[in-house]
């Protein structure tokens, strides 16, 4: 990750029309970058590996898959995912506060700290730009901001994202998997087989309490949309008290 070459965020279809909504943005997610980069830096080689065998996706001794965004998964799950009481993030952030006075740092920090690992459906694209989301799970409502995304459909798009929040709206950074609709319900009915999301009374969806479900959560989720047939169980069964829309 740290070899890569600086980020680039274009608007081509001039879709965000507020200039300085994204020139913040853009900053907002350069930051984001190098911070991580540095987070990242600072684990083993060991933990990578141990998440790319989590995922799947590491046989003979390298990461053996054609999807480009495995890597990025990888690297979110060794970085934001523990099953320990602290996250490599969390636990960076508490040894190395951002400096007294580094304003952008601390945002960024917090940010990161806010973090979530989401199953997102989206709504049209506003005309500002923003994407309005629902979240699959909790049933959460929200808008995002990417620069990428906000040029394709929005209505069609299903995403596996962990969100970062930044000025009352969201951006995705690590994990951003796209999946069809179709696939999104297959998912949810997978993690329900394996009681990793529970229906509440209410009917609403919500991740079983635990460090261990939260990581399941995550685990079985990137490793179903980056190995689409790689799942075992019988997903065709619908939920009694979830209705799927």
């Amino acid at each position: 990750m740290s070899d890569e070459q600086p980020i680039e965020i274009i608007d081509n279809a001039g879709v965000i029309q507020d200039r300085a909504l994204f020139d913040r943005y853009v900053a907002f997610r350069q930051a984001l970058k190098a911070k991580l980069e540095l987070i990242l830096g600072s684990i083993g080689r060991q933990s990578l590996v141990r998440s790319a065998e989590r995922l799947g996706i590491w046989r003979q001794g390298r990461i053996d898959s054609e999807r480009e965004d495995s890597v990025i998964a990888m690297v979110d799950l060794a970085l934001f995912e523990s099953e320990a009481p602290r996250s490599v993030i969390q636990n960076f952030i508490e040894m190395h506060p951002p400096a007294a006075g580094d304003a952008a740092d601390e945002a960024v920090s917090a940010a990161m700290l806010q973090s979530r690992l989401r199953i997102v459906r989206f709504d049209e694209r506003r005309s500002d730009g923003l994407m309005p989301f629902m979240d699959v799970i909790g049933e959460e409502s929200g808008l995002m901001l990417d620069s990428q995304l906000c040029q394709m459909n929005p209505a069609k798009l299903c995403l596996l994202s962990r969100l970062v929040p930044f000025e009352g709206y969201y951006i995705s950074s690590g994990c951003a998997l796209p999946m069809e609709h179709e696939d999104l319900k297959q998912l949810i009915l997978y993690l329900c087989e394996f009681n990793i999301v529970q229906i509440r009374r209410n009917g609403k969806l919500h991740i079983a309490p635990g460090r261990r479900n939260a990581m399941e959560f995550a685990v079985r989720s990137m490793r179903t949309v980056l190995l689409p047939g790689a799942t075992v169980g019988d997903r065709g069964e619908e939920r009694q008290g979830w209705d799927f829309r």
